[in-house]
């Protein structure tokens, strides 16, 4: 059986690969993307079964990729996860509209809450036919890997 893939979107390019750390550190397949474009242009191609969403980027917004996204009759029902440092309820309200799954305000979930919530959504890698190594305590997470191909 094949891995889940987490596609992370997020201009925030330390940000991005804390998370993708996060995500293969619990055994899943991490995806990062720095740019709403880059994201549209690869969810064209590829499917995911969990995407996190950052609102404010410089080139395509978050709502408008998630207004995209669930156009697509690949990615319909794939979880939407806004990951966002704005928590304005008018924004809210509008990714609810078009579909986003949660959110959660990034000053307020550590990464323990984050992990929970990821397993949440895929299953424990265990129990969906997944191979998981052991990488230590999710507090030993580091933002110093610089040469994470799945980051650009």
């Amino acid at each position: 059986m094949e891995v889940a893939r987490v596609v992370i979107i997020d201009d925030n390019v330390d940000f991005c690969r804390l998370m993708a750390r996060l995500v293969k550190h619990l055994g899943y397949e991490a995806i990062c993307l720095t740019s709403g474009s880059s994201a549209l242009k690869y969810l064209a191609e590829h499917v995911a079964e969990l995407i996190i969403l950052d609102l404010m980027m410089p080139d395509i917004d978050g709502l408008d990729v998630l207004e995209v996204v669930r156009e697509d009759h690949r990615l319909k029902q794939v979880p939407v996860v806004i990951f966002s440092a704005v928590s304005d309820p008018k924004l809210r309200q509008r990714a609810a509209e078009l579909g986003a799954t949660d959110w959660w305000v990034k000053a307020g979930v550590d990464f323990t809450s984050v992990a929970r919530l990821i397993v949440q959504y895929l299953g424990a890698p265990d129990l969906v036919g997944n191979h998981t190594e052991s990488h230590g305590p999710i507090a030993d997470l580091k933002i110093d890997d610089t040469s994470d191909p799945h980051c650009g």
